[in-house]
């Protein structure tokens, strides 16, 4: 085969053969050829991705409705958008695992956790959450495409796409997850999964993956059950404690940095990666947020979002909330999120509090049971989203494939990325950092270089 066409030579004994004879055969065959390829393209236009059998998924919304509630915030801050934001993942599964097998065990885990029977819709201005009852036949798509052509693959990949963006209908119940399973070598299976965030967060697709593992075992003697559901953990948010977190400050900080700032407009993001020395990556290691509010005040001056009469920026940290509650939500799926609300100050220098801060915040939310996104809401509804995010997930170790796509974004991201987006992004791989960073209009700097000379500095000051 060269370049797409099939090239077939026959040689042949002329003491045995005459050439008209081998000109009728060669006829034939190619006759005989052309009959096999037109069945093959007859069965694969058969085959091009069922449509229905993806689409089919969310008939899980048709089961009856176990529970029923009020989004949380965190839950309300992800559906507002015009399409839901989406959680997608791929996960291989090596072995000689059958389809019984493999869809046993991602039913056993739709059935005992909530996320993949969850939909949700609109009553007014709230969205309300249901939670599906399971039944045995739980539909999950699968498709064997061992032998499938690179165009079929390509329009199954395309069809799961599709249907992972959801826009809500406000009329009728939405769904918020989708499982696909491919088999693509004889020893591995692909779960293709994608859940809202509004379902979902960084730490469930470490569990959901633990989960898969642990069921495929074939010498399995572990059993998912769960002690408490989301549904609790909702109810538990709820119910706030008697604390001792000055709200009122905080909103002044923010309303006098907004009005400062209210022509500001964020025009794109960028990304770099930060080589660390070895001073102060020990120093990063021992106190995360220490070293990360050098970066902080960094990018907010180069940003100008700050004067001589503002000195005190507001940031919301992104939290994980399962290990805050009275109750362990420790092996949940679900959105488990709040923001912690500190303000940092570029009027001191090398003090560094920031650390302290976040540990003091921590405390403050475990002893008496406190969302701080949700109590903000309250008071301010959308603060939550005026104000930059900091999403730190250092606890999350990445790998190869993170590495790469992580690269990719910093190599695509050199001039600027458009996106209205107000988050920064920072995670680590030895001793180098991925930053991610909103760019306002008035920057009229190179921030990827200064980043890196204020490392640099900082790893010169400490030796």
């Amino acid at each position: 085969v060269q370049y797409g066409k099939l090239i077939l030579w026959l040689s042949y004994d002329q003491s045995q053969y005459c050439k008209e004879e081998m000109d009728l055969l060669s006829r034939v065959y190619y006759a005989k050829l052309i009959d096999i390829i037109t069945h093959c393209c007859v069965i694969e236009r058969k085959l091009i991705c069922p449509y229905h059998e993806i689409e089919s998924y969310s008939k899980y919304m048709n089961n009856n409705v176990l529970h029923k509630y009020l989004s949380t915030t965190a839950q309300k801050f992800f559906l507002s958008g015009e399409s839901s934001l989406v959680a997608k993942q791929k996960i291989s599964i090596l072995g000689d695992y059958s389809k019984d097998e493999i869809l046993r065990a991602l039913r056993d885990i739709i059935k005992n956790t909530d996320p993949f029977r969850m939909s949700y819709y609109m009553q007014e201005d709230n969205f309300i959450i249901n939670e599906h009852d399971y039944k045995d036949d739980w539909h999950i798509p699968y498709f064997n495409i061992i032998n499938m052509s690179s165009r079929y693959k390509d329009d199954l990949n395309k069809r799961i796409e599709e249907n992972s963006t959801w826009r809500c209908l406000s009329n009728s119940a939405n769904q918020l997850s989708l499982i696909v399973v491919t088999k693509e070598e004889e020893n591995k299976h692909v779960v293709h999964i994608a859940v809202s965030h509004a379902a979902w967060d960084r730490l469930s697709s470490v569990i959901f993956e633990e989960y898969l593992i642990k069921l495929l075992n074939p010498m399995r003697t572990f059993e998912l059950k769960l002690q408490f559901s989301y549904k609790d953990y909702v109810k538990e948010t709820g119910l706030v404690l008697d604390y001792s977190f000055d709200f009122t400050k905080f909103m002044s900080v923010a309303d006098s940095y907004l009005k400062h700032n209210r022509s500001s407009r964020i025009i794109g993001e960028q990304g770099c990666i930060l080589r660390l020395g070895t001073q102060s990556f020990d120093f990063y290691q021992k106190s995360p947020w220490d070293f990360i509010e050098i970066l902080l005040i960094k990018w907010i001056e180069l940003n100008h979002l700050v004067s001589k009469d503002i000195s005190e920026i507001p940031l919301f940290i992104i939290q994980e909330d399962r290990r805050y509650k009275k109750k362990d939500y420790t092996d949940n799926l679900g959105v488990f999120l709040d923001t912690l609300p500190v303000t940092i100050s570029t009027g001191r220098h090398n003090t560094l509090p920031l650390q302290l801060e976040v540990e003091k915040l921590q405390n403050i939310k475990k002893l008496n049971n406190l969302n701080y996104l949700s109590e903000i809401s309250n008071i301010n509804p959308v603060l939550a989203s005026s104000l930059v995010r900091v999403n730190y997930q250092g606890i999350f170790t990445l790998d190869f494939d993170e590495i790469e796509r992580l690269q990719q974004e910093v190599n695509k991201m050199d001039n600027m990325f458009p996106s209205p987006v107000s988050e920064i992004y920072i995670n680590s791989y030895s001793n180098y950092m991925f930053f991610f960073y909103p760019v306002h209009e008035q920057c009229s700097t190179n921030i990827k270089l200064i980043m890196q000379e204020v490392c640099d500095q900082f790893e010169g000051d400490l030796s």
